[in-house]
């Protein structure tokens, strides 16, 4: 709660900031309203108003209100009311990344319509919001199989003959790998979607994760001191290329990769040389962080290993999250002009980017 007071004062002494970020917090209260969930909604509009944390404490105490269960797109998944990251972005808007979702989707469609079934790795797949989009698209297939006609799942879609591809979906932290099983039992993907409690990096061994009040912004970087990081557990890490082979997944059968891992992405990318090399990967899909990429010396050298690998770029967007910037608040995406790798060297805040093998 003191976090949240002080971005309060940020606010206030940001009076341009302070609507957004008020708005924002109603927002999911009136997410937690949808879904009967009205004493939770009260009390986090009355610790906004009121600088208490009743919310927190209540769900505590409560464990059964912790995991309210919601529509994401056309599947389903129960998030963390504690969670001040994804979740709280899903009980708002009921998506997260609008526009890199689209684009996500859509590269997924075109892949599969060339390749059929398609074997996509998750790295960083927290609660599943991202693992889920492939098998709830190959799930069901329109009239003419236009992607954009069943996205919202109108009931009238027929089942896909055949295979439906598979997810691997890797994710260290016990509490998001937890739910991450849920969402995909809940949504009957269990023959579709495989879960792996561990991270990805450059060598196979152990590290020291740093778990944050943001479910999605836990690391194995250093966090500058930032104050939402509020404990550190030890996790396995394995090289992608080393975790394909022990769960017996031929390398040239993987087709994309996605990849949110706070930092980490060139260690990943090195864990993965043998994938990039002898493999087929047609689409990669990452958040990518300049910042600290170029504090450890790596973007130059990142950038160039993807453009040696054959991709380039279909959709770039800004995507920084935080609602209290000191130039202006901002809720949305927004798509960049970048049409180049190279383009992006000059860039120097997060980015999503969805990379096509040339």
């Amino acid at each position: 709660m003191q976090r949240v007071v002080s971005k309060l004062r940020t606010a206030l002494a940001n009076p341009r900031a302070a609507l957004p970020y008020v708005r924002s917090r109603l927002r999911v209260a009136r997410g937690l309203a949808a879904l009967s969930r009205y004493r939770l909604a009260s009390l986090y509009v009355a610790d906004l108003l009121g600088g208490t944390d009743r919310f927190e404490s209540y769900v505590r105490a409560n464990e059964g209100d912790r995991y309210p269960e919601l529509d994401v797109l056309d599947f389903r998944m129960r998030v963390d009311a504690l969670d001040e990251g994804l979740s709280r972005e899903l009980l708002r808007d009921g998506v997260r990344e609008p526009l890199a979702t689209e684009a996500y989707r859509r590269e997924l469609t075109r892949l599969e319509s060339e390749r059929g079934p398609l074997t996509v790795v998750d790295a960083g797949a927290n609660i599943g919001y991202f693992a889920l989009q492939y098998p709830a698209l190959s799930r069901y297939v329109g009239g003419n199989g236009n992607e954009d006609e069943h996205v919202e799942g109108d009931g009238n879609d027929e089942k896909r003959e055949g295979g439906e591809g598979e997810v691997i979906a890797v994710e260290p932290l016990p509490s998001n790998a937890a739910l991450l099983e849920g969402n995909v039992a809940l949504n009957g993907f269990e023959e579709s979607v495989s879960c792996h409690r561990c991270a990805v990096g450059s060598s196979t061994t152990r590290t020291t994760m740093h778990v944050s009040t943001h479910s999605n912004w836990g690391t194995v970087g250093d966090t500058m001191g930032m104050d939402h990081f509020v404990d550190e557990i030890e996790v396995p890490v394995w090289r992608l290329d080393d975790l394909l082979r022990d769960r017996a997944v031929p390398l040239d059968s993987v087709d994309a990769v996605r990849m949110d891992v706070q930092g980490y992405e060139y260690e990943v990318v090195r864990g993965m040389a043998d994938l990039l090399d002898r493999g087929d990967l047609g689409l990669l899909f990452l958040e990518i962080h300049p910042w600290y990429l170029r504090e450890t010396g790596e973007y130059d050298a990142f950038l160039s290993t993807l453009e040696a690998a054959g991709f380039e770029p279909v959709f770039v967007a800004d995507g920084r999250t935080g609602v209290l910037r000191s130039e202006k608040a901002s809720y949305t995406e927004r798509e960049l002009d970048v049409d180049s790798l190279d383009e992006l060297r000059s860039v120097d805040f997060t980015t999503e980017v969805v990379l096509r093998a040339g």
